[in-house]
């Protein structure tokens, strides 16, 4: 048995998911997001993607360690001693750094975001945070226009149900505790929507669950029993999620790359990245997050380099040794880190630093 199977075998049993009308389980752990979609009970397709907890949270917290790690020190000093405040901010390179926050992460646990929200200083650490998240959705968006598509999915969703230690981000991201009736649920929802297209014919009140047992769904899905057809196809190959060409070949957003196009594929814009920050703001400005008060156009000019650069460094590996990553999921991961710089630029401004 899969762990996307076991996977989904706990959501379906513990957390009422309903695989027979169309389910995504998705499992963030710290350097890699599973995702598994079903429908009529059995899964169409499980993809897995290099992008998770360092990339969405541990990336952007190392731009913006020297504002944030005092931030957190004074919100929790029984909990964060000065020593390991020290010790954070000294790291001078990101595994250092992640493997000293990852074990001062789990100690705190989600009581850190909670404090900070109550001392409203949580904003410039949740917001990298919902941008990282909301493109993992209207990239899982895209996945399921590519599967509509194909004839493998008719467009039905009765939720997301997200698992994983990275799953804990929800909390960040949402003022310190996750509310599946929220304001970040609404804005999840409006970003995975955009990704597929279906406009007015998307579903009603789908739901975007938490695990209520993070890192142990697995464990729990390889015992309960279930109906559920383990018949799962795992990709190799990705979608691409933006547009390319293939030996000048237009391809879509929707369209597969594999190891063998690679040397071949050219990618010399980032619509869909544009488009899904585009709805982010949208939404996020309909429930009243703070308006972003600095200029993007250098931030996806930079993001278009970062994948053109990871692309050609792919192109100088044996096929065997490539990791594919899908373009837009490299441009988000640039992006990320582009807006956390603009926001330590732009707090440092204001301090008059």
């Amino acid at each position: 048995m899969t762990e996307s199977f076991a996977n989904a075998r706990y959501f379906t049993h513990r957390e009422e998911a309903p695989p027979v009308v169309g389910a995504v389980f998705m499992d963030i752990g710290g350097g890699t997001t599973d995702m598994s979609i079903w429908q009529d009970n059995a899964e169409r397709c499980g993809i897995s993607i290099r992008f998770a907890g360092r990339d969405i949270f541990l990336g952007p917290l190392f731009h913006l360690r020297n504002r944030l790690i005092r931030d957190f020190t004074a919100a929790m000093p029984d909990r964060i001693p000065s020593a390991t405040e020290a010790r954070l901010l000294s790291d001078q390179t990101e595994d250092d750094f992640f493997a000293h926050a990852e074990a001062m992460l789990r100690d705190v646990g989600i009581a850190l975001p909670q404090q900070l929200h109550r001392q409203d200083k949580l904003e410039a650490a949740a917001l990298p945070v919902r941008i990282g998240l909301a493109g993992l959705f209207y990239y899982l968006g895209i996945v399921l226009r590519h599967l509509e598509q194909k004839g493998l999915y008719k467009r039905s969703l009765g939720g997301v149900f997200v698992g994983g230690n990275g799953a804990q981000l929800l909390h960040w991201a949402d003022g310190g505790e996750y509310d599946p009736g929220g304001a970040f649920a609404r804005v999840l929802t409006d970003c995975l929507f955009a990704g597929t297209r279906w406009g007015d014919t998307a579903p009603k009140n789908v739901q975007i669950k938490l695990s209520s047992r993070p890192k142990q769904e697995v464990a729990v899905g390889l015992v309960v029993e279930s109906t559920l057809v383990d018949a799962e196809e795992h990709w190799d190959d990705v979608i691409s999620g933006e547009p390319f060409t293939i030996d000048g070949a237009a391809k879509p957003e929707t369209d597969l790359i594999s190891r063998e196009d690679l040397p071949r594929a050219e990618v010399s814009s980032l619509p869909e990245l544009r488009a899904f920050f585009a709805a982010y703001t949208h939404a996020a400005e309909n429930i009243g997050y703070p308006r972003l008060n600095f200029a993007t156009d250098a931030l996806f000019t930079r993001a278009l380099e970062r994948v053109r650069q990871s692309m050609a460094n792919q192109r100088t590996q044996s096929a065997e040794e490539i990791e594919l990553a899908p373009p837009f999921i490299t441009g988000l991961q640039a992006l990320c880190i582009g807006i956390a710089r603009e926001v330590d630029r732009t707090r440092s401004a204001k301090l008059g630093r």
